[in-house]
């Protein structure tokens, strides 16, 4: 007689607003541990950036602003431990949610 093992992850709702670490619970490993916060560029903020320095040569510099806007980049929360995205924190969705 074989028997499968089967493991489940339980689903947590992790509600980070935050650009900085977050203790929260980790689905994976289940131990509460601080996250590692990783930057990365939306691809709005790409896109944004590529049309304003191809469209017209006088917005290039708003283009730079673009790019280097803090507001505009996704903050993914990841478990310090297995390296597992927890969340991901959107400034510019979250401001909206907020007003």
């Amino acid at each position: 007689m074989v028997v499968k093992a089967q493991t489940y992850i339980e689903e947590i709702e992790v509600t980070i607003n935050k650009r900085m670490p977050e203790k929260v619970p980790c689905p994976r490993c289940r131990k509460t541990m601080l996250t590692t916060v990783v930057r990365e560029r939306s691809t709005t903020q790409i896109v944004i950036s590529v049309l304003l320095c191809l469209g017209i040569l006088i917005l290039w510099p708003c283009a730079l602003m673009v790019w280097r806007d803090q507001n505009m980049m996704d903050y993914h929360h990841v478990c310090s431990n297995c390296y597992m995205r927890i969340t991901t924190f959107n400034p510019r969705k979250s401001n909206k949610k907020a007003q």
